[in-house]
């Protein structure tokens, strides 16, 4: 093959097949996509692994709970061994993975489990605040671009407060006022709890996704 006809069958290739290409050459980044697939794919299975491998409930208390350790029955909380000898002391990792893998927290939760139903918790606000941040983003800009004028002009000023307000001081005071008194909208009222929280998550996710999004087009 001439080098005229090897150029042109480079530039005749889709950028998806040469962005592959390059991707297949480049052993560290397999490496690190593969770890994240498999990051990714413990998570989403958090729900199984409590059930059908830890046997356990991570969100509920186990203050009297046992498990074994080279054959023999320990308490998951011990007591303390440090100090006055006062409280007790979670169980540290046992690397087995049917029973407290990474060990138990203060109430006696598997942390294993707890962590992998974090990071499912994670996926789902980021995945929902990237499609609502690309909804909203589509919607503004067509609007702005169509409509000009007036129009643009009151969309442009609102992404500018947007992009003036401290994200870290909204972040704290969303958490504070939500973790703490709930969210009252007209008649309707949400307690403080782990819903909550996650919600809160997600419309921060959000504000710093647009924020990042239209500052970076501005």
């Amino acid at each position: 093959m001439s080098i005229k006809e090897s150029s042109e069958a480079i530039f005749s290739e889709s950028p998806g097949k040469i962005a592959l290409r390059t991707l297949r050459r480049d052993k560290r980044s397999i490496i690190s996509l593969s770890i994240l697939g498999f990051i990714i794919a413990i998570s989403l299975l958090a729900p199984l692994y409590a059930h059908f491998v830890a046997h356990t409930d991570p969100f509920a208390s186990s203050l009297d709970a046992t498990t074994k350790i080279g054959g023999k029955v320990v308490p998951v909380l011990q007591p303390s061994t440090t100090g006055l000898g006062l409280g007790v002391t979670p169980i540290g990792p046992t690397w087995n993975p049917s029973s407290y893998f990474l060990g138990a927290d203060g109430q006696g939760r598997d942390v294993m489990a707890r962590l992998l139903f974090g990071g499912r918790n994670t996926l789902l606000i980021g995945t929902l605040a990237g499609i609502i941040c690309i909804v909203l983003a589509l919607l503004i800009g067509v609007v702005a671009g169509y409509r000009k004028g007036w129009v643009d002009a009151i969309l442009s000023r609102l992404l500018d407060v947007i992009w003036a307000f401290p994200v870290y001081l909204l972040a704290i005071s969303l958490s504070v006022v939500l973790l703490t008194s709930g969210l009252t909208v007209g008649f309707v009222h949400l307690g403080p709890g782990l819903l909550l929280s996650l919600f809160s998550l997600l419309v921060l996710s959000i504000f710093l996704t647009l924020h990042g999004q239209f500052a970076h087009r501005s």
